[in-house]
Formats: C-alpha cells, structure tokens, sequence
C-alpha cells in the first residue's frame, strides 16, 4: 500500500503551531513539524473521506474553523521539499 502525505503551509507556523499540531492530529498520529508547517501521513482517509482534494478541502474546513490561515499540499512520498512543491494555492489555500 502506498503512502499518501499532507503538507499544511502557514506564513505563521511559529505563531500558528498549536493549532496546526491540533488541527494535523485530527488527521493523523504521525506528523511532523518543518520551518513553515506541518507534514503528516494521511495514508488511508481516502477510503474514510474520499478523494485527495476532499481529504485537502476537509483539512482546509478545519483550518477556518479555528482562523488559521494556510496552504494544503500532498504527496505520495514523505519528502518534505516535494510536499512543498506540490501546494496549490488557488486550489487548497485558507486566508483569515
């Protein structure tokens, strides 16, 4: 089974991190912490919430449910300069 991972970018991470921990960990157990967000394992809530966009927008929901601006990328390896690249933000992004 392949790996699926989301990468939540946030101009305010360090602001910003417990929410983002908070909001990563609704999502996943695995997660980690980079310069500017959070890169979690979201292996498997395909078959719980659909689609990769879905599972994006879901995250998106959350992060304007608690005012966190960010982007939502993801990508089927861990690599977290490859996540970063993969953010779409006209697609996945949140403002305040």
């Amino acid at each position: 089974m392949s790996r699926s991972y989301a990468c939540i970018i946030s101009a305010e991470a360090k602001r910003d991190s417990k929410i983002l921990t908070a909001v990563a960990r609704q999502f996943a157990h695995s997660i980690e912490i980079i310069e500017d967000g959070i890169l979690f394992d979201v292996s498997g809530l395909e078959r719980l919430i659909g689609k990769p966009e879905q599972v994006a927008q879901k995250i998106l929901a959350e992060l304007k449910r608690n005012k966190v601006s960010g982007s939502v990328g993801r990508r089927r390896n861990a690599s977290y300069g490859n996540a970063a690249r993969t953010v779409q933000k006209p697609a996945y992004e949140q403002g305040r």
